[in-house]
């Protein structure tokens, strides 16, 4: 275990990856292949394997050079990285992935549906955000390094990052791993928060003669929606709030059947929370002049017997104001 901590510090210390310069012996590429395989294995046991095993991988991802060596690799004789070769593929960008996962992996990379994963291809699939680092993008983590760089009071920012010294990046990493701690503590007290609020609020059921669904398997019912579109954010409202008014397509007009206008998921998020602002001729059918869409505030809302009655939370009554009106579009054309 120390030997390999110790190796991976010396690889961020040099520059140098563990399996750069040995791809050319297929027997040593493997071995280097089998340690790091090992070291993921030996990661979920401790916690120091673990960290240094995760920011090797962090990097590995993000080297094109290295990314490279590894398709080149991989292919072997061939023009592309084959299904069965992916998993071990991914494996030494330091990516575990059940045989499902892999098998959803390259289709979601297979662009050409060429039946092979080509270098911009695995490159692309290299960067894919795991479920992970989704959840953890509500993290101000950019507005924290920008707070621990503002000391240097240049006229812009290139030249602030630009002048920063050696000794300055030393104690802007240790003030950021100081406000690092508390962002993550908070977060981990959210998901402990949500994790009991669902475990009250959910009934397990168990199926002893389940029927077959017509939508797809059972094992497919019980992984639940975090597998198809990752996982929820703990805190739902800034989740909610993220993926309708700064993630991707948030800003991207549709126009739903029922409506004649064009609107983007931004307006219907601000919509829900201010109905004030819809314009009136949103909230009428062209052809009859009858009113076609009621809005009501949130808080509004929340008084009601039915919202009191079932205990629903802001959250989930937005979802439904959300769900009700024209983002019904969104959501059913991901699902």
């Amino acid at each position: 275990k120390h030997q390999l901590v110790a190796s991976q510090s010396m690889q961020h210390e040099s520059g140098h990856n563990l399996l750069e310069g040995t791809l050319g012996d297929s027997c040593t590429a493997q071995l280097a292949s089998l340690l790091y395989r090992l070291a993921g294995r030996l990661s979920q046991f401790d916690a120091q394997i673990g960290i240094s095993y995760g920011m090797d991988s962090f990097f590995r991802r993000r080297d094109k050079l290295f990314v490279k060596s590894i398709f080149e690799f991989s292919k072997g004789s061939g023009q592309d990285i084959s299904k069965e070769n992916l998993q071990e593929s991914l494996q030494l960008l330091g990516i575990d992935r059940t045989p499902d996962e892999v098998d959803t992996d390259f289709k979601w990379a297979d662009l050409d549906e060429t039946g092979g994963i080509d270098e911009d291809e695995f490159y692309r699939l290299a960067l894919r955000p795991s479920t992970i680092e989704d959840s953890l993008q509500i993290l101000p983590l950019t507005g924290l390094l920008a707070s621990c760089i503002s000391f240097k009071k240049l006229s812009s920012a290139q030249n602030t990052v630009s002048e920063l010294t050696d000794d300055e990046i030393i104690q802007i990493c240790e003030r950021f791993s100081e406000g690092l701690k508390p962002l993550l503590t908070e977060l981990r007290d959210d998901m402990v928060k949500a994790r009991s609020i669902r475990q009250e609020k959910v009934q397990v059921t168990r199926f002893n003669d389940a029927v077959q669904m017509n939508v797809g398997r059972t094992e497919d019912f019980f992984r639940g929606l975090g597998d198809l579109v990752g996982a929820a954010y703990p805190n739902l409202n800034e989740g909610m709030k993220m993926e309708h008014c700064s993630k991707k397509g948030f800003n991207q007009k549709f126009k739903p059947a029922d409506h004649g206008f064009l609107t983007t998921p931004e307006r219907e998020y601000q919509f829900a929370h201010n109905p004030e602002d819809c314009p009136e001729e949103e909230t009428t059918d062209n052809n009859s002049g009858l009113k076609s869409r009621t809005l009501q505030k949130l808080n509004t809302l929340m008084e009601t017997k039915t919202v009191k009655d079932g205990h629903l939370r802001e959250e989930e009554v937005l979802a439904v104001v959300l769900y009700t009106g024209p983002m019904f579009k969104v959501y059913n054309s991901v699902l």
